[in-house]
């Protein structure tokens, strides 16, 4: 396995109660080597307090910027400050099993970009049914025009060089909720 170190970007706006339950999975992370970046879209909530809590809990950063209403911006304002070799995203509202990270990470190995299926829970004790990616065949630029969007985002992890290449999310105001799919055609493209 190379040496991945993990920039986990968390965008979030007025999530201050979810975002607790969302930093509280990374520290059970059974895979270490990672930074956090929580990306405030203008919260009035006590969401900052939240992130103060973490400070010596995890390698933790506080990016506030003023509300852009969607989550591209705080996306690319944690990919700008992103000290890892791979990208991850997490949204403040979602939580990851405790060996999320070492488990996707060895697919990076062999792939660019890697995703999975998420579990959706009412609350944290009462699962729902499954959010489902979908898996790639042939041309997945193709795939993606095709039929929509098949990658769960808070279960991306993806290669620093990659979003290099590609630049930064959207922030077309036109785009807000499709933005991340218009993020993996461009990364599908290379």
């Amino acid at each position: 396995m190379l040496n991945f170190y993990v920039s986990v970007i968390i965008p979030t706006y007025n999530r201050a109660n979810d975002l607790q339950r969302c930093l509280e999975s990374l520290i059970n992370q059974s895979y270490k080597n990672f930074e956090v970046l929580v990306c405030d879209d203008g919260s009035t909530d006590h969401t900052e307090e939240i992130v103060k809590k973490f400070e010596s809990k995890l390698t933790i950063q506080y990016i506030k910027d003023v509300n852009f209403g969607g989550p591209a911006k705080p996306r690319n304002n944690g990919i700008k400050k992103a000290k890892g070799n791979v990208i991850a995203f997490l949204d403040s509202d979602d939580w990851w099993y405790p060996n999320k990270l070492e488990v996707s990470v060895n697919y990076l190995n062999e792939y660019d970009l890697v995703h999975h299926n998420l579990d959706i829970y009412v609350n944290i004790n009462k699962p729902k049914g499954i959010a489902r990616g979908r898996a790639f065949k042939g041309d997945i630029l193709k795939d993606l025009i095709i039929n929509g969007n098949g990658i769960v985002n808070s279960s991306v992890l993806v290669k620093k060089t990659i979003v290099d290449l590609v630049g930064e999310i959207t922030e077309n105001k036109n785009l807000i909720a499709i933005e991340d799919n218009d993020y993996w055609i461009r990364i599908a493209k290379l």
